[in-house]
C-alpha cells in the first residue's frame, strides 16, 4: 500500500489567524476603556488605528495564503477564510463611519 505525504498547512494561514484575532478585542477593550474615562481620545484614536493596521495586515497575509493554498494545495483554507472573515469585521466600523461622513452635507457658514 502506498502512503501519500502528508499536505502541509499553508504558512501564511496560520498568521493571518493569529493577526485577525487580535483586533477585536484590542478595540473592544479601548473602547471600553474610553466610556469608563479610563482612557484619553489620543490614545483611543491610535489604539484603534493600530487594530485597524492588524485587520488589513491579516487580510494581506490571509490572501497570500490563500494564494498557496490554490497554487500549491496546501490546507488552511478554512483557517484563511475565518481570518478574512475576523479581519472584515474588525474594519466594519470605520467603513460604517466614513459612510455616514459621506452622507452629512458640508457646512456653508461657520
Amino acid at each position: 500500500m502506498m502512503r501519500r505525504p502528508p499536505r502541509r498547512l499553508a504558512p501564511g494561514a496560520r498568521i493571518a489567524m493569529r493577526l485577525a484575532l487580535l483586533p477585536l478585542p484590542l478595540t473592544i477593550l479601548a473602547v471600553v476603556l474610553r466610556q469608563l474615562d479610563r482612557l484619553e481620545i489620543a490614545p483611543l484614536f491610535a489604539t484603534l488605528a493600530l487594530a485597524w493596521l492588524l485587520a488589513a495586515v491579516a487580510i494581506v497575509a490571509a490572501a497570500v495564503a490563500l494564494r498557496a493554498i490554490w497554487r500549491d494545495g496546501d490546507e488552511g483554507a478554512g483557517m484563511a477564510i475565518g481570518a478574512i472573515a475576523l479581519a472584515v469585521a474588525a474594519l466594519i466600523l470605520p467603513a460604517i463611519v466614513v459612510v455616514d461622513l459621506a452622507r452629512l452635507q458640508r457646512l456653508a457658514d461657520v
